[in-house]
């Protein structure tokens, strides 16, 4: 067990303090969720979990104060209760049936608060939806985990099983680093001069920009959330091979291409070139962390400006030179640069703009005996930034894309009319790099008529409940 009073990392001290100022920490949660086929023997998956949580500090830490300051306190491993639902065997329930009320209870443990203070800090769910096929979730906060952890977890899980399943040791090596360890230097560093000129570097850079408001003028984020939606896109793959050839010719990466045509998308709905969007960085630089479960992510605001008559190439020049600055100073934590960019924002958590990711799919882990592990996507929470645009390689070249979004933010036709803007934007970007970005596909009709995040097709009092995306 640490010693009481063991320091925060910085990214742990910013979602802490989001869960405590209202309503902006309720959705701050690291969903992993896996659909289980084949026969299930359910005491080698209690098992499974209870050595990942012992192995994993993180997943048995809580956070209290120490003199006003906060502060984490890891506990010893002990059991990890497995709740359980779903019908019962020879129910006989239709499958329509019970996939609602899995969702339902899906998205109750999802919701439900965590005490911080108290525990546990992580939430385990096993629904039964066939004697053949069950649903596993577990929910933590992200003070704990964050979304790559969602690799190393499905990855232990599937061993950690077959090893109980087999009666034997696991296979996985020692981890070489423990978090509260990895929390520790970076508090350390952040208090050295040598991250002053980083700091610098992001003083400069967004001077000025005010804080970020939805594409289109809707409401500033910082109220309470609302229902978390998604809309699918889709790059086709010479799209995407065509954007990714046009990065490399200017030192970039095919990141910095998507990212580019999000960014004249959205100068093109706030109808100004002065444009922030954020990207995230993993934070797993150091030997070994990428074996952690933790909480590593750090958001990196991405500014830029955007000219009608600059061609799509040379836009996108810029925008790999501005990110390999950004990545070449992540080590400052966002809430140390949100308060040299608003100083004067208020006690309120630090406003993040539309979000940028393009994820890699991990290699799928190797299906323990007897069962067959898919990961699924059961619930939709808001983004912290309002509005997210993830982007995943597929196996076979083009693109698999998702708007996630708040709906007391932005309307479900609103962001459909962005997804196929974007999908449209990135396509004639691919055919000719060399067009003008205020040539490419944008706002429908003159003056831009189409629906906007704050359009009237938005609803007047979005439900504050979570969109089920059905398992």
């Amino acid at each position: 067990m640490t010693a009481p009073g063991a320091p925060l990392a910085p990214g742990q001290e910013r979602l802490w303090t989001r869960q405590r100022s209202g309503p902006y920490g309720v959705y701050d949660r690291s969903v992993f969720a896996f659909r289980l086929h084949g026969e299930l023997r359910r005491q080698a998956l209690v098992q499974a979990v209870q050595r990942l949580v012992a192995r994993h500090e993180p997943l048995r830490t809580t956070f209290g104060t120490v003199d006003g300051r906060p502060r984490q306190q890891v506990w010893p491993a002990g059991p990890v209760e497995l709740e359980s639902a779903g019908a019962a065997p020879g129910r006989a329930a239709d499958r329509a049936a019970r996939v609602r009320e899995a969702g339902a209870r899906i998205r109750e443990a999802v919701t439900r608060p965590f005490d911080l203070a108290s525990g546990p800090v992580l939430r385990t769910l096993l629904v039964r939806l066939a004697r053949s096929e069950h649903l596993l979730v577990l929910c933590t906060h992200r003070a704990t985990a964050d979304a790559r952890s969602r690799d190393v977890v499905a990855a232990e899980l599937c061993e950690l099983y077959a090893a109980a399943v087999d009666g034997r040791p696991d296979r996985l090596p020692a981890l070489p680093v423990r978090y509260p360890d990895h929390a520790a230097r970076l508090r350390e560093q952040v208090t050295e001069t040598g991250l002053a000129a980083q700091l610098d570097h992001w003083r400069e850079r967004l001077a000025g920009l005010p804080a970020p408001r939805p594409p289109g003028g809707g409401p500033a984020p910082g109220g309470p959330p609302g229902e978390g939606a998604r809309c699918a896109l889709r790059v086709p793959a010479a799209v995407s091979g065509a954007l990714e050839r046009l990065a490399r010719q200017h030192a970039g990466t095919l990141f910095d291409g998507l990212f580019t045509a999000c960014q004249v998308l959205c100068a093109q709905e706030a109808r100004q070139p002065d444009v922030a969007l954020a990207t995230v960085a993993g934070g797993r630089g150091g030997p070994g962390l990428d074996r952690l479960v933790g909480a590593f992510a750090n958001p990196l605001v991405l500014r830029g400006t955007v000219r009608d008559g600059t061609p799509f190439a040379r836009q996108l020049a810029q925008n790999a030179r501005t990110v390999a600055e950004a990545l070449a100073h992540q080590d400052v934590p966002f809430g140390r640069v949100a308060d040299a960019w608003l100083p004067d924002r208020g006690a309120g958590p630090a406003p993040l703009p539309v979000t940028v990711a393009l994820r890699e799919p991990p290699a799928p882990p190797a299906d323990p005996p007897g069962l067959a592990v898919r990961e699924f996507h059961p619930t939709c929470l808001p983004p912290e930034s309002g509005l997210a645009v993830e982007f995943t390689r597929t196996g076979a070249g083009d693109l698999s894309g998702v708007l996630t979004y708040d709906t007391a933010l932005y309307g479900a036709a609103a962001v459909r009319a962005l997804a196929r803007r974007l999908e449209a934007l990135l396509a004639a970007a691919a055919v000719r790099p060399d067009r003008p970005v205020g040539t490419l596909p944008g706002p429908a009709g003159a003056g831009g008529s189409a629906p906007t995040a704050s359009g009237a097709r938005r609803p007047a009092h979005p439900p504050r409940t979570l969109t089920a995306c059905s398992p």
